[in-house]
């Protein structure tokens, strides 16, 4: 819960307007599907934005695993996962 409102936090302070959907974890990972009108925007050249975008909220979200292992975050645009749902 402290992982979901952070990163709800994390983009309300930022200039995307994205709509966050969080899939449970898998692997050590923490899957978070972001909706948007305009992907290129939130994905940047070669991807240059989502990775930065993802190493932030690493950094942010690492503090708050109290215990336990860490779950890396893994952001998807929403756009990719319906296209992986599809196939």
């Amino acid at each position: 819960e402290k992982i979901k409102k952070e990163t709800e936090e994390f983009f309300k302070k930022t200039t995307f307007d994205v709509e966050i959907f969080f899939q449970k974890p898998k692997r050590e990972t923490i899957p978070i599907d972001l909706k948007t009108k305009d992907p290129k925007i939130l994905i940047g050249e070669r991807g240059q934005t989502l990775f930065e975008i993802q190493h932030l909220l690493k950094a942010i979200l690492k503090p708050l695993n109290s215990g336990g292992l860490w779950l890396p975050v893994i952001i998807i645009p929403a756009f990719l996962s319906y296209r992986k749902a599809e196939k």
